[in-house]
């Protein structure tokens, strides 16, 4: 009697692993190899979170640059090969990649995109870079580069040792951020240096943990975070880019156009373009 309940009990146990395994998806003809996984719903997400590098490596070395990954519910396809890429991205009819970002953009930037086939920046991308209008910002890049680097912070009589990655990441956010933001006028009572730096340290904070906020980690996991955010916002809010001089055309016209619609959350939008800058 109690082997009938024990094997009973198993067999309602096995049989709907078993019905999952046999109906679960298999690979068709012209799609890419999916990797093997045996657990339900997890797939191979606990492997996958363990070292996504080392698991992604190791895939691409057995299934090719191209292969799907069960994960959390969900199948995910991974291209590896960065020159497929462009290929890959050339079918925007069939594949759509701004589905997935909306739920991140409200995690990461507190804002909800309208839509999926909204344009980005109301279109003005396409407006200003590209063509003559673009290689205006190019040579405005250049210049703030050149005024950071040889009249910046790291220009002077003291020696000071960073790490190389922080000499170029603080060198580039606060050229870019002058390219598309602006600059606030020596007249000004602005401590320009100390802006820089504060702005700079509060960027890098939230570059750090955009990894781990992509995942799904909440802001409130990182000491600071979400102050530091919010100190950014208050860079980019439209009495602060009133200020400056040199704002760029994209970002003015913008700037405008949210005005004009009395959207509060134009700081947060143009936050997500600084952080797509660098």
């Amino acid at each position: 009697m109690l082997v009938s309940i024990i094997y009973t009990v198993l067999l309602l146990l096995l049989s709907p692993y078993a019905i999952w395994f046999i109906a679960k998806r298999k690979q068709k003809r012209g799609e890419p190899p999916i990797v093997p996984f045996w657990i339900p719903w997890l797939g191979s997400g606990l492997t996958y979170q363990k070292d996504p590098i080392a698991f992604l490596k190791k895939q691409t070395k057995k299934y090719g640059p191209i292969f799907t990954v069960f994960m959390g519910g969900n199948y995910f396809t991974f291209v590896t090969d960065p020159f497929t890429h462009p290929l890959v991205a050339k079918e925007g009819k069939i594949l759509n990649f701004r589905i997935c970002t909306l739920p991140m953009i409200k995690h990461l930037f507190d804002y909800q995109r309208p839509a999926v086939e909204e344009p980005t920046m109301g279109g003005l991308f396409v407006k200003y870079l590209q063509g003559q209008r673009l290689n205006v910002m190019i040579e405005k890049m250049m210049k703030c580069l050149q005024r950071i680097m040889l009249a910046g912070k790291y220009t002077n009589t003291d020696w000071s040792e960073v790490g190389l990655l922080h000499f170029v990441e603080s060198i580039m956010c606060t050229a870019s951020f002058s390219t598309l933001f602006g600059d606030y006028p020596k007249s000004s009572n602005k401590d320009i240096p100390a802006f820089e730096h504060q702005m700079f340290e509060d960027f890098r904070k939230f570059d750090e943990a955009f990894p781990y906020l992509v995942k799904g980690y909440p802001l409130n996991s990182f000491k600071g975070l979400e102050e530091s955010r919010k100190n950014f916002w208050k860079h980019l809010a439209s009495d602060e880019l009133n200020k400056r001089e040199m704002v760029s055309d994209l970002i003015a016209e913008y700037a405008r156009i949210c005005d004009a619609e009395k959207d509060r959350t134009l700081p947060k939008k143009l936050f997500s373009t600084a952080w797509a800058a660098q």
